[in-house]
């Protein structure tokens, strides 16, 4: 196999090249090169939803959120399927304040990722800002019970105890922040 130079490729490698180069960038954290190289491929093929995915990774990075919304929303008209696009657009459109959208791009990565119970801990803490405390419960008790990470199941415990508590049920509220309080001292339990 030989190796071409540059003016011998085609536009198509040209611009496989540039996307493969800014996803690099984005990889080693070099933000305004990933930005630059990825903008400029974006301009050639703007109907290419892994470059809309990561041009909205590196606006997240730089907490321009609003910014990554768009392009993550970019990314999943142009291929409806891409997990990552729904799963890191319900985490910026949580922090910006859109939580009906955010629990509807969890509820979408999770039916393409059903094993990822992390993606329960986020919709149980969305649906608890907004106050849906028995829709968050149903979420944060997968959450406890399938996350092995101490510190994320020490926090769906939390999440949980507030549910119970906006609920008025109080003696569930201080079992849960009990079982929460003991992952804590003791995480390998």
């Amino acid at each position: 196999l030989a190796l071409k130079s540059q003016k011998d490729l085609t536009m198509e490698e040209t611009r496989r090249i540039q996307k493969q180069v800014g996803m690099a960038y984005y990889n080693i954290r070099n933000f305004p090169k990933a930005f630059m190289t990825l903008f400029e491929a974006y301009m050639a093929t703007p109907g290419d939803s892994e470059i809309c995915l990561y041009i909205g990774l590196v606006y997240a990075s730089q907490k321009k959120y609003k910014k990554a919304n768009e392009y993550f929303l970019k990314a999943e008209s142009q291929n409806p399927l891409n997990y990552e696009a729904h799963y890191y657009n319900g985490i910026v459109s949580a922090l910006i304040g859109k939580r009906e959208e955010s629990v509807k791009e969890f509820t979408i990565a999770k039916k393409r990722k059903p094993e990822n119970y992390l993606l329960d801990l986020y919709t149980g803490a969305v649906l608890k800002e907004m106050r849906d405390f028995s829709q968050a419960i149903r979420h944060l008790k997968f959450a406890s019970k399938a996350l092995t990470d101490p510190a994320l199941k020490m926090k769906s415990f939390l999440l949980l105890g507030e549910c119970y508590k906006g609920l008025g049920l109080i003696e569930d509220a201080i079992t849960t922040l009990e079982v929460a309080r003991e992952t804590q001292n003791n995480p390998y339990n």
